[in-house]
This record gives structure tokens, sequence and C-alpha cells, in this order.
């Protein structure tokens, strides 16, 4: 259940992270800001500072729960 909510995670950050891209890159090639982007403010970097750095805490612990479950099973298997 951990793997599969890291990898939905994951999944999830990527596809974030290339609209990111794809809005950047559209708003350098047409000179203009994306509505729905604030990526090109400083409180817009600001905001997504803090979402990347919530989705990497959410990630930490659940490769921690991840890891203290796969350390379990292997004691159980001892």
């Amino acid at each position: 259940m951990c793997a599969n909510l890291c990898t939905h995670l994951i999944i999830r950050w990527r596809k974030r992270n290339e609209q990111l891209v794809e809005n950047l890159g559209d708003a350098i090639e047409n000179g203009t800001r994306d509505q729905h982007s604030d990526a090109l403010t400083v409180d817009g970097q600001k905001r997504k500072v803090e979402e990347s750095e919530h989705l990497l805490n959410q990630r930490r612990d659940l490769l921690m729960n991840y890891r203290n479950a796969m350390d379990d099973l292997i004691k159980t298997d001892l």
C-alpha cells in the first residue's frame, strides 16, 4: 500500500513539474504568463517552493513508513 501511494505521489509530482516546465516554455515563447501559473512571480515562486517542500516531506514520511514496514516484515520472517 505504501509503495502504491509513493508511486502515485511521484507520478503526480512529475506531471506537475512537466506542466510547470510547459507553462514556463509557453511564457518565454509568447512573452505572456499563463493565467494558471504564478511561477514567474516572487510570490508564485515562494508558493511553488512551499508546495515542493510539503510534497518532499510527505514523501519522506511515506518512505520512512515503508522502510519501517519492510524492517518489521524482515524481522518477522527471521
